[in-house]
């Protein structure tokens, strides 16, 4: 928690360039640590709603993300590459293919209420596929959006719903500033930008690890 460089400066506090995407305006920091715009997938997650109100994506798709909010280190019961605790995947747990698989994506931190914590705190960057891309959610110190012909602020959006950003179901999802879509990196290295129209299950075989399937994308 207090660890610091030479020049006393806390190492949560420091900007990593790399984890910063360009189209990004939100402030550097605004939790525990400075903010990262990638996170790692935990795939077709079950995923709690958490706020409440709000059902629509609850996971678990394939049977393969047992455990709410990947909250194991049992691979068993985990769909991506990562739990939200301390297991990753070996190669060999990727049996669908690495080509075929999510490792990373773009997320918009100020968009969740774990995300925004920063790539430093140990319960920051538990991101699932879930939700679909750029489920619109009323993000922290943000733009308002717009719910059924109503503007809202982030501090004012209904809650629980949907689009509140401590709903865990929509909010941790992997969101961009991009329009009609977000970037993401295969297990292989490849990099592609995944519309934000993808078919919903073809984007859940995608986040998924061992759903046993081959996506036609």
């Amino acid at each position: 928690e207090a660890i610091t460089t030479a020049d006393g400066q806390l190492l949560r506090h420091i900007t990593i360039p790399t984890l910063q995407c360009p189209s990004e305006p939100s402030p550097v920091r605004d939790g525990h640590s400075n903010k990262t715009n990638y996170a790692l997938s935990m795939g077709n997650q079950a995923m709690p709603a958490n706020a409440g109100g709000c059902n629509l994506y609850p996971g678990n798709n394939f049977g393969t993300g047992l455990q709410g909010h990947g909250n194991t280190l049992e691979a068993a019961r985990i769909s991506g590459i990562v739990s939200r605790v301390g297991w990753a995947a070996k190669m060999a747990q990727i049996t669908d293919g690495t080509s075929n698989t999510i490792a990373a994506g773009e997320i918009r931190p100020q968009c969740g209420d774990h995300t925004r914590n920063g790539w430093y705190h140990h319960n920051s960057m538990w991101v699932a596929t879930t939700a679909p891309i750029n489920f619109p959610v009323a993000c922290v110190r943000e733009d308002p959006i717009q719910i059924g012909g109503t503007t809202y602020q982030w501090n004012t959006v209904p809650n629980p719903g949907c689009n509140q950003f401590q709903n865990w179901q929509t909010s941790q999802g992997f969101k961009s500033r991009h329009t009609g879509g977000a970037h993401f990196v295969m297990c292989d290295g490849s990099v592609h930008f995944l519309s934000e129209n993808i078919d919903y299950l073809t984007y859940q075989m995608l986040g998924d690890r061992r759903d046993g399937q081959t996506p036609s994308w």
